[in-house]
């Protein structure tokens, strides 16, 4: 399934990351986008897709003042 929507999963987290800073369900949607599908996406994506991701999130979790995700995304970051 992955394989077929990985086109629409893309761009629906590149709108998320372009609104991010604009629109608070965007910042949400950025801070939970590598968690949503963390077992595939670390089985598809590659290392330097997953860091961007991940980076994006934790920005996004910063912004919210969502420490727990923040702690969880940085976690995800280290390994």
């Amino acid at each position: 399934m992955f394989d077929l929507e990985v086109e629409n999963i893309q761009a629906g987290r590149t709108w998320t990351v372009a609104h991010a800073t604009t629109h608070p369900t965007a910042t949400r949607l950025t801070r939970d986008y590598p968690g949503a599908g963390v077992y595939i996406l670390n089985l598809r994506q590659q290392p330097l897709e997953q860091i961007a991701w991940l980076e994006t999130a934790v920005t996004a979790a910063r912004t919210l003042g969502d420490r727990r995700r923040e702690g969880i995304v940085l976690s995800n970051l280290g390994i």
